[in-house]
């Protein structure tokens, strides 16, 4: 028996499959065969019922390991696809930061944290997602979002600034005015421990309390409304607040309602972190609606005559780094009308008598 009876057919280019560990194996056998010598060919029946025996066996054997060679390509493909798609995945994850809004106002110092790098923030920056803002104990800032939209932090907060729409408050007190027009209000959510509010055209403020009512160990949040209305919802529900009221959520959900007036002396740093109004060319009415919005208080002109001059009145000058009281006091005396007296909750202006 040689070695060629132990091969198919080399025409057959079905079975053209090139191994070397085979190719080896067959060169061992031929040598061993050799030094063996020949031996009694066995008759032609038994070689015609072993031949396929073997081919079939050979040809087992190749499929076996050209499968195995498929499977660990096809594996590694795989890892690499997989490797691929998780490098893009991760691209699609780092979202570039988008602007939020404006620095206008700092009164102290106010440090940002972007993407763990601390600088101190100055007024005209502007300021984008992701970033996380702390002011000291003795600092006040204002934000304008644009489009009437004005956010006042108190002193020793920590804010988020998550998108255009929305803000973490993880300490300390903000002020939200979104603007006089209630029907094109922007919207703003503010996010915190207990809830999210979110306003409907108004003035409010939302201040962090702790067991004690400090700023330690967040329980609950307090959110005072001074004009219009606001939202604020949990797991539990919703609850509603309206102008004059103040609601005291805890984190167990307890909701204790009381009031406030708009002159309280709890509005009174958000009135000395107003971002400056700029008065230059302005009607004295403008200005004087501005100064009674912030103030909390309502305007009343004495006749329609007063009315009219206001309207006509051109301003001139700069207010800036005055309180909304002393500003009014200041552009009041420059021209020819003058506060009469009133409740405390009004500004009255009549023309002044010569």
């Amino acid at each position: 028996m040689t070695i060629e009876h132990l091969q198919t057919n080399p025409d057959d280019s079905s079975h053209r499959i090139f191994d070397p560990e085979l190719r080896a194996n067959d060169h061992s056998i031929e040598v061993l065969l050799r030094e063996v010598g020949a031996r009694a060919e066995p008759a032609a029946q038994l070689m015609n019922q072993v031949r396929p025996a073997v081919h079939a066996e050979w040809r087992a054997l190749v499929e076996h390991r050209m499968r195995r060679r498929v499977v660990a390509l096809s594996i590694a493909a795989g890892l690499a696809c997989a490797a691929a798609v998780t490098t893009v995945s991760l691209r699609v994850m780092e979202v570039e930061p988008v602007p939020v809004a404006t620095i206008v106002r700092i009164d102290g110092e106010l440090r940002i944290d972007t993407k763990g790098a601390m600088h101190e923030g100055v007024v005209g920056e502007i300021l984008t997602t992701g970033e996380n803002l702390h002011t000291s104990p003795a600092t006040l800032v204002a934000l304008n979002f644009g489009n009437g939209l004005s956010l006042r932090v108190a002193a020793d907060s920590k804010l988020q600034l998550m998108s255009d729409q929305r803000v973490a408050l993880d300490q300390g007190t903000l002020y939200v005015d979104s603007g006089s027009d209630a029907a094109h209000a922007v919207p703003l959510t503010v996010q915190t421990a207990v809830g999210t509010v979110r306003h409907v055209g108004t003035q409010y403020q939302v201040r962090t309390i702790g067991p004690s009512g400090g700023d330690t160990g967040i329980t609950g949040i307090e959110v005072s409304i001074r004009e219009g209305r606001v939202e604020i919802g949990n797991a539990l529900g919703t609850n509603t607040g309206s102008a004059g009221e103040r609601l005291s959520i805890s984190t167990r959900g307890t909701v204790l309602r009381g009031s406030i007036a708009p002159r309280d002396s709890s509005w009174q740093w958000a009135a000395d972190a107003a971002p400056a109004f700029d008065i230059a060319n302005r009607s004295l009415s403008v200005f004087l609606r501005w100064a009674a919005r912030e103030t909390g208080r309502q305007l009343t002109y004495a006749d329609r005559a007063t009315q009219t001059a206001a309207d006509h009145m051109k301003l001139g000058g700069s207010i800036a780094g005055l309180t909304p009281d002393t500003a009014l006091a200041a552009v009041l005396s420059t021209t020819k009308l003058r506060r009469i007296k009133t409740k405390d909750e009004i500004i009255g202006v009549a023309l002044a008598h010569d």
